[in-house]
């Protein structure tokens, strides 16, 4: 009885598991690649059916509630994609893999030695995804000790893509069965001690291996397949794309108003009716009925997902527009820090799932459009004790040039001279990197001789 009640447990685990990865793959789409993917599994499954609207309004408003000020400027309205300006929503290049790590490291390292660390080791992932060296390497090169860099790692392997850093296949699939919770000894052990035996498909003897049933085995590598061997290639692929919104914030009286774009996204519906008919005229054919559910569970495990899907940006949004309320109404000017810890334990989820949402995923605001990671700096203390958001420093260096005589520029150590006498203490080093990072030349390819 023990153990028939712990099969039971077992299976209903492993039958929604696949659900989840499909809704956290379908998450990390951008609006095109959504597009693409509904287009495609439309053809693909007959009882997919596109719904049909003459006049759809916007579902799910969400209103954040703020307090009365100075309105935002200029009356705000959503654009349909026909409606969008082609100048103004410039091609853009999404951002790779090398420097979506780096931007989720410059969120969560703690010190300059694990950021350090954090680039060495990122540095050495190659394009499927893997860490192409070893630890040892990385402490040599670093003059860090090996379990510093094996922190940091562990570190790095909880960004997404869920499996990068990852050493080997085996260490790959792992990370990815703890970031999806999925806490079952099956699985574990066909990924820890028999990947040959699964590749193929000698499902037989891992049975006996593991003192399972066959169909266990089958069930387990199902939900492994839906795994991904190389999460590197998620983000290798960089297109030419125009900025299409997917959310759009604006100010009504005295509320900021989240609402979803959804101009161009196909809306699903399952035939159910379809389905119950074919089922009838198949009736004595095994094979025809199994193909006819599996369909059907997979067009309403679709629709799910894509809800969920629109549930989490909206929520993400929701949060992101609560703690950023005074960019929303009043200019870039006013962004404070924030990191993505911040907007993860606000709405309960984990921190790479909100690295899924906010890369590639842009908002519309009366102010233009953004990409939602550009909310996301780390911070920097005051002498006053107040945080103040490193985008606001680099903007601050930035007027700073472009103001300067430029026959005497300004050196990076008069840079932090300057901040220093507005509160901020900064490293020159640190001057340096933010104004690399900003394209800016140094002071001697700056500097123009005087006549």
């Amino acid at each position: 009885m023990i153990e028939l009640k712990h099969e039971v447990s077992l299976r209903q685990q492993l039958e929604l598991t696949p659900q989840l990865i499909q809704a956290l793959r379908l998450l990390q789409l951008t609006r095109l690649e959504l597009e693409q993917e509904l287009k495609t599994e439309l053809e693909a499954n007959p009882f997919l059916e596109e719904e049909q609207a003459e006049h759809e309004t916007a579902e799910g408003d969400v209103n954040v509630t703020v307090g009365a000020g100075t309105p935002a400027g200029g009356e705000h309205r959503s654009l349909s994609r026909r409606e969008e300006d082609p100048i103004e929503n410039m091609t853009h290049r999404d951002m790779g893999l090398h420097d979506y790590l780096l931007w989720q490291l410059s969120l969560s390292a703690n010190t300059d030695l694990e950021v350090q660390i954090g680039e060495a080791i990122i540095g050495n992932i190659n394009d499927e995804g893997y860490l192409t060296t070893s630890v040892e390497d990385i402490a040599s090169f670093t003059g860090a000790d090996t379990n510093g860099v094996e922190n940091v790692l562990k570190k790095v392997q909880e960004f997404d893509p869920s499996g990068v850093g990852a050493r080997d296949l085996k260490e790959c699939l792992l990370i990815q069965i703890r970031y999806f919770g999925i806490d079952e000894p099956v699985i574990s052990s066909i990924i820890s001690d028999h990947l040959a035996d699964l590749q193929r498909k000698d499902y037989p003897t891992i049975a006996r291996a593991l003192s399972v049933t066959v169909d266990l085995v089958i069930t387990a590598a199902n939900t492994i397949s839906h795994l991904n061997p190389k999460p590197g290639y998620t983000y290798s692929s960089v297109e030419d794309d125009y900025i299409i919104p997917d959310v759009m914030v604006m100010k009504r009286d005295d509320r900021l108003i989240v609402d979803l774009i959804e101009d161009g996204i196909p809306r699903l519906a399952a035939s159910d009716y379809y389905a119950r008919k074919l089922l009838t005229e198949c009736s004595n054919d095994d094979d025809a009925k199994r193909f006819i559910r599996e369909k059907m569970q997979g067009a309403k495990w679709l629709i799910k997902a894509v809800e969920q899907r629109k549930n989490t940006i909206r929520k993400v949004v929701e949060a992101i527009v609560a703690r950023q309320r005074d960019f929303f109404e009043y200019g870039e000017q006013y962004i404070v820090p924030m990191v993505l810890k911040d907007i993860a334990d606000d709405i309960g989820i984990h921190e790479t799932t909100v690295g899924r949402v906010t890369n590639g995923k842009y908002v519309q605001t009366p102010w233009g459009i953004y990409e939602l990671k550009y909310f996301f700096s780390p911070s920097l203390r005051t002498d006053s004790g107040d945080l103040l958001s490193t985008k606001i420093v680099k903007q601050r260096i930035k007027d700073l040039i472009e103001k300067e005589d430029a026959c005497s520029p300004l050196s990076d150590t008069d840079i932090v001279r300057v901040l220093k006498t507005d509160g901020v203490n900064i490293a020159r080093r640190t001057v340096a990197k933010y104004r690399e990072i900003m394209n800016i030349a140094p002071i001697h390819l700056r500097k123009v001789k005087a006549s």
